[in-house]
């Protein structure tokens, strides 16, 4: 073989070595943070000092945990990506702690306020992404067929929520007024799910992790169900766990966890079929707030 082909052939192989020995850093970097922020909240549960901030806890690892976690991958090629990163992670730390301060537990807050964080946080996120329209579609941000896609998405956690409504119907001694919420509880649960929860979730999981080990990894799509779905399944039990010492009854905190766990697998389905996003945080959308007495409340 001619010794130019050689030595681009070598270097070829040099450079996919490189790269995917990059991926596998990138990977491994997405367990530790998975893994710490379900430690994090499995301790708020044995710790029952820390059961008054359990939900400032838990919305600061959604975001900055989770949202900066992702974008770090994002901006990785960006000029002064340091920088960028560093002003992002304030910005969502900010409106993390505000949504525990505007918590509805804290009467004097008002909650209301909370409708406000998407209004910031979601701007931000779209600017950010329409920079790179490739790095979009990585993270499966592509805008075909979104409407259909959120529509689908809002069917099926539409459904998966009346569904679950209906098995604790049946567990004894369990009243279906327990997951009623008043006003102030909801605007705070719209704000908080829209503008923290569910962008973070969808980044983390369906976006970073599942293109990470799917897609430049080059996984088979079940080992990637596997991989992925038992890290959003190991945050579901740490979120459940966090809430232990909540109002509600643990039965149906248990029933919550098995069908968030079982709804993770089904939006990867989702992502893996339509390769965006949309469908898989509508339905995590309307799942949390049809259920979100359960886990943030």
């Amino acid at each position: 073989m001619d010794p130019l082909a050689l030595k681009i052939r070598g270097n070829l192989q040099k450079f996919r070595q490189q790269t995917q020995a990059q991926y596998l850093k990138e990977w491994k970097i997405i367990q530790v943070v998975n893994l710490l922020a379900a430690l994090i909240l499995m301790l708020v549960a044995l710790f029952p000092a820390l059961w008054p901030i359990r939900h400032a806890v838990q919305v600061l690892i959604y975001a900055p945990l989770l949202i900066i976690t992702s974008l770090f991958f994002y901006l990785k090629h960006a000029e002064n990506h340091l920088v960028q990163l560093t002003l992002l992670g304030m910005i969502f730390t900010l409106l993390s702690l505000a949504a525990a301060f505007l918590h509805p537990d804290n009467l004097q807050a008002p909650s209301w306020l909370a409708l406000l964080i998407p209004v910031v946080s979601l701007p931000i996120l779209y600017n950010l992404f329409k920079e790179s329209p490739h790095q979009s579609r990585r993270y499966s941000l592509r805008p075909l067929n979104w409407g259909i896609n959120i529509a689908a998405g809002l069917l099926i956690g539409t459904i998966a929520a009346a569904h679950e409504y209906l098995i604790i119907k049946f567990i004894p001694d369990i009243d279906l007024s327990m997951l009623s919420i008043s006003f102030r509880q909801a605007a705070w649960l719209i704000g908080v799910l829209a503008g923290l929860v569910v962008p973070a979730e969808e980044l983390f999981f369906r976006g970073t992790a599942f293109s990470i080990y799917h897609d430049d990894l080059n996984h088979s799509f079940n080992q990637s169900l596997g991989q992925v779905g038992f890290f959003s399944m190991v945050m579901a039990i740490g979120f459940g766990m966090s809430n232990i010492s909540s109002q509600i009854w643990l039965p149906v905190l248990a029933v919550t966890v098995l069908y968030k766990m079982v709804l993770a697998l089904i939006n990867l389905f989702m992502v893996e079929r339509w390769r965006n996003i949309w469908a898989s945080g509508a339905m995590t959308l309307v799942f949390y707030l049809l259920i979100g007495r359960v886990f943030f409340l």
